[in-house]
């Protein structure tokens, strides 16, 4: 059930990220959620799937194997320690905020360009952020929401969902 929850959440999010096209990031990859369907909907973008978990990082290499999807790639390591190889050379950075979103976003801001997008799934009710804004999107179920912390280095582009004032 929970695979099924997080997959959706890859669709809502794909709101958020439409216009974005190059390369994308998935921070906390695991079980390459939502980076690998991500990568399947959207052949043209190349994906890094980046897990600090040796075990899921070769399960991904695996999993990109087999599934023959060029243009994705595994980094194995913290997201903090990964400045040095994808420091601002990501278009978005996606993930499944496992850990406190006020502590993420910034370790993923330090890898997008400065054009780029990171959207992280939020918690069910939005707490003040000092980086980024709440963006709430439909849910899938009709009357739903889906809660989104999104941050942009520049700041100018708005997302598509609207905006939490908090």
């Amino acid at each position: 059930m929970r695979i099924q929850r997080d997959a959706c959440a890859v669709v809502l999010a794909a709101g958020l990220l439409a216009g974005c096209n190059g390369t994308f990031g998935d921070v906390g990859s695991g079980a390459g959620l939502p980076g690998l369907p991500i990568k399947i909907v959207r052949r043209e973008i190349d994906v890094v799937l980046i897990e600090s978990r040796r075990r899921r990082a070769m399960f991904l290499t695996s999993a990109i194997r087999v599934m023959k999807l060029g243009g994705a790639r595994v980094a194995e390591g913290r997201v903090e320690s990964l400045g040095a190889e994808l420091g601002g050379r990501l278009d978005a950075v996606v993930m499944r905020c496992a850990g406190d979103v006020e502590e993420m976003i910034p370790a993923a801001a330090a890898l997008v360009s400065e054009h780029g997008i990171v959207v992280a799934s939020g918690p069910p009710k939005a707490r003040p952020l000092s980086i980024g804004e709440w963006a709430t999107v439909p849910g899938v179920r009709p009357g739903s929401s889906r809660r989104f912390a999104v941050y942009r280095p520049l700041g100018s582009r708005r997302s598509p969902g609207h905006s939490d004032a908090h």
